[in-house]
């Protein structure tokens, strides 16, 4: 068992690239203001706990693990971006409130943000490449547990989400990240049983924030790369609550900034005209928001666009709406 931990970590040192993600290309406008609206997903039961396999941890019904991280502890220096994702299914709709996640370090620092995000599922237990809605930089807090299968250091990592993440009833694959680009030279796995079968298999990819080590760009079940059929990924719980308004923006101009020699090569700027996009909780109105947003992002090649967004409104989120980090 400790050499499986070996074996992830190793491979963990070699070099993954993975274009990020691109957002939707959303062309309607928000609530009131005009337009078509797709409504946002209201859980009936704010609160209600729709998914939990914490039992993985507390029955130490765990075997193996996988390097899982957005940062990590590279020998030279090198930040990581490993990812795995847990199917779960969603009798209603729901807009992510708090979630947990189990996982395992070796240093005892633990991780004070993660990355939260959900996929669809494609019909055949794999999820699509993009995620449907997702957030970063939330608030966590970590406690330790006994762990006597590997001897490392357990974290029960408490995410309590921005409200901004709302997805339709349907079956649904969870990435709970840790997020930590300074730990010190400690390391993160998500733990797995290989035991039971409760569904899919778990999925893993290399993430384009870091280097890689699975070696796919992809979404790949853990059976086909070697990790045995771990038909749960995670020790998590996933619980829903109440959707909260947010000031929403439509990109209205994006100019591709050109590199050194002239060329301008942009093509993975995250945000295009019509995308829509949310930022910060509007409790008094539309007077919590800026009229207009402004921003530079880096792309490859030495590249960066420059991007501009009008105001629409306070409203609630709609679907698929691009979080604005």
């Amino acid at each position: 068992m400790r050499t499986l931990l070996s074996v992830v970590a190793a491979l963990a040192l070699t070099v993954g690239v993975y274009a990020d993600n691109k957002p939707t290309h959303a062309t309607v406008n928000v609530g009131g203001i005009g337009g078509d609206f797709v409504a946002p997903p209201i859980q009936i039961n704010p609160g209600d706990e729709v998914y939990n396999s914490l039992d993985i941890t507390d029955n130490l019904a765990y075997n193996a693990g996988n390097g899982d991280c957005w940062g990590g502890a590279g020998v030279w220096g090198q930040v990581y971006d490993l990812q795995l994702v847990d199917e779960y299914l969603q009798e209603e709709d729901c807009c992510l409130d708090l979630v947990i996640r189990d996982g395992l370090g070796f240093l005892g620092t633990g991780w004070t943000t993660s990355y939260v995000a959900l996929y669809a599922d494609t019909g055949n237990c794999l999820p699509v490449e993009s995620a449907f809605c997702e957030g970063d930089d939330q608030a966590t807090s970590s406690a330790t547990f006994t762990d006597p299968i590997f001897g490392l250091v357990g974290y029960r990592n408490s995410v309590q989400t921005d409200g901004s993440c709302c997805a339709p009833s349907g079956t649904w694959h969870i990435e709970i990240q840790p997020k930590d680009h300074s730990s010190g030279g400690d390391w993160y796995y998500a733990i797995r049983t290989t035991n039971e079968v409760r569904g899919c298999d778990t999925h893993l990819r290399d993430g384009g924030r870091g280097a890689g080590g699975y070696g796919v760009t992809t979404w790949t079940s853990a059976g086909n790369l070697g990790f045995g059929a771990g038909t749960v990924a995670q020790a998590v719980t996933v619980k829903c609550g109440p959707p909260k308004p947010r000031c929403i923006y439509q990109v209205n101009k994006v100019k591709n900034l050109t590199n050194l020699c002239g060329n301008a090569t942009c093509a993975d700027c995250p945000y295009a005209r019509g995308d829509i996009v949310c930022t910060n909780e509007c409790p008094n109105g539309q007077s919590d928001c800026r009229d207009t947003l402004k921003g530079t992002n880096a792309c490859s090649g030495g590249t960066a666009c420059k991007i501009k967004a009008g105001l629409l409104g306070c409203d609630i989120p709609p679907r698929n709406c691009k979080r604005c980090r």
